[in-house]
C-alpha cells in the first residue's frame, strides 16, 4: 500500500513540476532566453562550429573532449545542448544526466531543424563548397533503372546501421546505391529541406517514388521496389 501511495505522489509531483527536456528549436530558443544563467553547449566538431553556431554557444566536441571537460562544470546550473541533427546532443545529454546534471535541455533535430525553422546562426565563416552540385545531384536519380540515394553522416548511428544493408542491396547491380555525406554537402541538404538523417530516396526509371527518413531494415528497403 505504501509503495502505491509513493507512486501516486511521484505522479502528482511530476504533473506539477515536470518539464519537457527535449525541445523543438523555437521553444528551445525561448526557454534559453528565459534562463540568463544557462550554459549553451554546441557538441559538434570545431569545423562545424566555425561554419555558424547558435548565439552564445560554447563548443565542446562530443567526439573528443566532451566527457573529460563537462564533468568539471557546475551541476546545479541549467544547460542547453545541440548538435547538427540530434544524435550527438542526445548522447551528450544522457552522459550529463548520468553524471548528476539535473537541468539539461536538448534541442530536437539540432542545427538542421534550427535553420529549417528560419532561426539564425552567428559567427559563420565561409562554408566550404559542396562536393556535389545541385546539377550533379539532379542526374543521380536517373542514372540507373532503380536508384537509392542515401543521405548520411559518418557520426550518425542509424546511418552506420544502414551502410552494410545498402551495400548488400546494391551488390548484384540491380539497384544502384549512391551515398551522399551531408557533412560534405550541407548546402545541398539545406536546399532539399532535409532536417534529419538518414534520408533514403528511392527512384525508379528516373522518378522519385519515396522519401524515407530514418533507419529501414533490408526487407523494407526491398519492398519499396516490390521485391
Amino acid at each position: 500500500m505504501k509503495s502505491f501511495f509513493t507512486l501516486l505522489l511521484g505522479v502528482a509531483l511530476f504533473a506539477c513540476n515536470g518539464q519537457e527536456f527535449v525541445l523543438a528549436p523555437k521553444p528551445f530558443q525561448e526557454k534559453l532566453a528565459a534562463m540568463p544563467n544557462a550554459v549553451l553547449l554546441d557538441v559538434r566538431t570545431p569545423g562545424e562550429f566555425a561554419e555558424g553556431f547558435v548565439s552564445g554557444a560554447r563548443n565542446l566536441d562530443w567526439n573528443t573532449k566532451f566527457k573529460t571537460e563537462v564533468v568539471k562544470y557546475n551541476r546545479d546550473m541549467p544547460y542547453f545542448v545541440y548538435c547538427l541533427a540530434g544524435g550527438r546532443s542526445h548522447a551528450a545529454v544522457e552522459f550529463m544526466k548520468s553524471q548528476g546534471f539535473t537541468q539539461v535541455y536538448e534541442m530536437q533535430g539540432g542545427v538542421m531543424k534550427w535553420t529549417g525553422a528560419g532561426l539564425p546562426l552567428v559567427g559563420a565563416s565561409e562554408a566550404p563548397a559542396d562536393k556535389i552540385s545541385m546539377e550533379e545531384y539532379g542526374k543521380m536519380g536517373g542514372s540507373a533503372d532503380r536508384v537509392i540515394i542515401d543521405f548520411y553522416a559518418p557520426w550518425c548511428g542509424p546511418c552506420r546501421k544502414l551502410e552494410p544493408i545498402l551495400s548488400e542491396v546494391g551488390k548484384d547491380g540491380k539497384i544502384k546505391v549512391i551515398r551522399i555525406n551531408i557533412d560534405e554537402n550541407k548546402q545541398l541538404a539545406h536546399a532539399l529541406k532535409f532536417e534529419e538523417i538518414p534520408v533514403l530516396q528511392f527512384y525508379e526509371k528516373g522518378k522519385l517514388i519515396k522519401n524515407h527518413f530514418g533507419f529501414l531494415p533490408k526487407e523494407d528497403v526491398l519492398k519499396v521496389f516490390g521485391k
